[in-house]
């Protein structure tokens, strides 16, 4: 994995996303339509893309100071015949053209008011979910999945974040929690209803 991504000033991508990653890939999990949620400046879905070689890639970003870089860093490390779209949406208000086989998101976990608070308004934005909850992603991602396809989310083992996940699940959701050190991975699945 590339460490030489183009990021702001003010966030940095951190060992959750390379993690998602990892643990993906180690999956040997594919997918010809893959969907980024929260995307950041994109190395989740980039580094996915880069190695899976799905037909398109679409990354989702709520804050707008993202998306440059998100531009620069597909204009860089995407192979060149990866279809991509960049969407400026909140999970509440992206509207996708298409459902997707393989959704990925480290999302802004925290829930306003838990941890410390970061001094900058764009840190905290990415870090805690101040737009939209857990409700409003899960609900995405129910809307967005291809039958028999894939979702995963890297949040922290914390057992707030889990009821909170749990709390808000979809009744056509599966999930499938795997558990390392520090991070929990939440497999979603489509229940198949035949």
């Amino acid at each position: 994995m590339t460490t030489d991504y183009s990021q702001p000033e003010f966030y940095r991508f951190n060992q959750d996303s390379i993690f998602l990653v990892n643990w993906i890939l180690s999956q040997k999990r594919t997918g010809q339509r893959l969907l980024d949620l929260g995307a950041g400046c994109g190395v989740i879905g980039i580094e996915l893309a880069r190695n899976m070689h799905p037909k398109s890639l679409t990354l989702v970003e709520f804050q707008k100071e993202f998306i440059p870089y998100i531009k620069r860093n597909c204009h860089v490390f995407l192979p060149e015949n990866i279809d991509f779209h960049i969407i400026h949406a909140s999970f509440s208000e992206m509207q996708a053209s298409q459902i997707y086989d393989l959704i990925v998101c480290n999302p802004p976990y925290y829930l306003p008011g838990k941890g410390q608070e970061p001094k900058l308004p764009q840190r905290a934005l990415a870090r805690s979910f101040i737009q939209d909850n857990w409700s409003v992603l899960l609900s995405l991602i129910e809307k967005n999945l291809q039958k028999r396809g894939r979702a995963f989310i890297v949040v922290k083992q914390d057992p707030l974040i889990l009821k909170e996940v749990e709390r808000a699940m979809p009744k056509a959701l599966y999930l499938d929690l795997h558990h390392d050190h520090e991070l929990t991975i939440l497999e979603l699945s489509t229940l198949d209803i035949d």
